[in-house]
């Protein structure tokens, strides 16, 4: 062999070391992620549970009224700042720590001075913003409000450093600490002052003032080293077109259904039923996407070594995974609705069981449209500008029938427009990655996994309603019934499994037994 074909092998070799590398890398980021997600969530939904229960209905409706506000005052502040550090941190890191650090601590430096100057226009406009959300109790912790809104914008860019450097269990392991510490303080305080609505607030002040401290602690040898001369004037302009993006999907957000359910009713329960479907669902949601968070680094990577046929694959393999971890959860729960919403919450919240089988029904047809999946990877192809455009008209759709259906529909009213918005949105999203990268829609993948999903939920309706007991049996009866649909089906492909036994090396045992031959 000559010298210029060992020096070819070589560098093939290294090529698949690299890539084998990355994908393990990823692989053990997607694990650690769903991990963290699941506690995250876990420990939330019981968070949540605790205070729906003992708050009731009425104030319950002034604390989802102020994490509104919240919601509002930290997208004000974030200025696209999470999403430009997880796609460009990647890229920063390939000159060097230095060009890195500078980065991380310029950007955490600026959205904490923007956050600081939110929660104070916030904290004086207290009066006009309780008369109109007819929330008087406001005025009492809108002090908390404030300070929750600083400490959040700097926590939500920490997350992102975590995300984007992969460090999906070190970022498991803090916010796991926080989130136990929140539920802790808040037993506590509730079991020493009573029903008091400042009560959560205190204890998720606490829980994020101890997440960010950990995770400063945590990468501090990262981000301490010798600040470097940077140009963000492209970052700038990315996060500049996703701030923008964000700011229109606001009209997508459950935060501006709260806040125009508070001022077009009188009704503050209606608040309360609203919030309840959507926090169950949206948990759901959240813990079993966990494994998003890799999505838009990985891509970013994905596309700098091997171009559009790198987002290509990171849609088809993220695409997969997402209709399996997505369809058989939204089914189950479109068809026990009712008891899971009495069972967790009590009967004084029964009527957002409607509310909850509503949601659950448009969100498995915006998973089978690639929600979660292609908005990322527009991203990474440089779309912005179409996302954009797409997200404004989708929020003008979804207030526009806000104020349409909720005064005579109520809270289902916000649900619907909220979730027609939301559908019509990834649809056209699907449509946009198509043509940008000309991926292929997993069709039979998907029917797979509702063929299964149908199949296994059909004698589960059919239990008695009995509390915990029928849901547990249902829960059992069905994932029994979809692994043998699904186990028969075999929805991995040769090429699939490969690309999973590279990322997941651990778990290839379990995904051969639903691989093609």
């Amino acid at each position: 062999m000559t010298v210029k074909e060992t020096q070819l092998v070589s560098s093939d070799d290294a090529r698949e070391t690299d890539k084998t590398n990355q994908a393990r890398r990823i692989g053990g980021s997607l694990v650690w992620s769903q991990i963290g997600r699941a506690l995250d969530i876990g420990l939330g939904l019981v968070f949540a549970v605790v205070v729906v229960r003992v708050l009731g209905p009425q104030d319950y409706a002034v604390y989802a009224v102020a994490w509104g506000i919240i919601g509002v005052a930290t997208l004000v502040a974030s200025l696209g700042y999470s999403e430009t550090l997880t796609r460009y941190l990647p890229t920063f890191a390939f000159s060097g720590a230095k060009t890195a650090a500078t980065f991380v601590r310029r950007l955490i430096a600026e959205r904490t001075l923007i956050g600081l100057l939110i929660a104070l226009v916030v904290w004086v406009g207290v009066e006009p913003i309780a008369a109109w959300t007819h929330t008087p109790a406001l005025r009492q912790v809108i002090g908390l409000v404030a300070l929750l809104i600083v400490t959040q914008s700097v926590w939500d860019l920490l997350v992102a450093y975590y995300n984007a450097t992969l460090r999906m269990r070190d970022h498991t392991a803090v916010r796991t600490v926080g989130q136990v510490a929140s539920l802790i303080i808040a037993l506590g305080l509730f079991g020493i002052w009573g029903v008091q609505i400042w009560v959560p607030f205190c204890a998720v002040l606490t829980s994020y003032v101890i997440s960010i401290v950990l995770y400063l602690l945590g990468a501090r040898s990262q981000l301490t080293v010798p600040r470097e001369p940077i140009a963000l004037n492209t970052a700038r302009r990315f996060g500049g077109y996703v701030w923008l993006t964000n700011l229109a999907t606001f009209g997508l957000a459950n935060q501006v259904d709260v806040l125009l359910i508070a001022a077009l009713l009188q009704d503050s329960s209606q608040i309360s039923f609203y919030n309840v479907a959507i926090l169950l669902l949206s948990r759901l949601y959240s813990v079993l996407t966990g494994w998003t968070a890799t999505l838009m680094p990985a891509a970013a990577e994905a596309h700098t070594l091997r171009g559009d046929n790198g987002l290509v694959r990171s849609f088809d393999l993220y695409m997969k995974v997402n209709l399996a971890v997505l369809v058989p959860p939204f089914i189950f729960v479109a068809a026990f609705a009712h008891p899971v919403i009495v069972t967790l919450f009590g009967d004084a919240f029964a009527p957002a069981g409607s509310l909850l089988w509503i949601y659950a029904l448009f969100s498995l047809a915006s998973t089978f449209a690639g929600a979660n999946v292609c908005h990322p990877i527009l991203y990474v192809a440089d779309r912005q500008r179409a996302l954009l455009g797409l997200r404004i008209a989708a929020g003008a759709l979804n207030i526009a029938l806000d104020v349409l259906l909720i005064p005579p529909l109520g809270a289902a009213g916000a649900v619907i427009a909220t979730s027609v918005s939301n559908l019509t949105t990834h649809i056209v999203e699907l449509a946009l990655l198509r043509r940008a990268t000309h991926a292929t829609y997993p069709l039979a993948v998907a029917a797979k996994f509702f063929a299964a999903s149908l199949l296994a939920i059909i004698p589960a309706v059919f239990l008695p309603n009995a509390g915990w007991v029928s849901l547990t049996s249902g829960v059992i009866l069905f994932g029994a019934i979809f692994a043998i649909a699904i186990w028969r089906m075999h929805p991995i492909s040769v090429n699939d499994y490969a690309a999973l036994k590279a990322a997941l090396p651990g778990l290839s045992p379990v995904l051969r037994w639903f691989a093609a031959a």
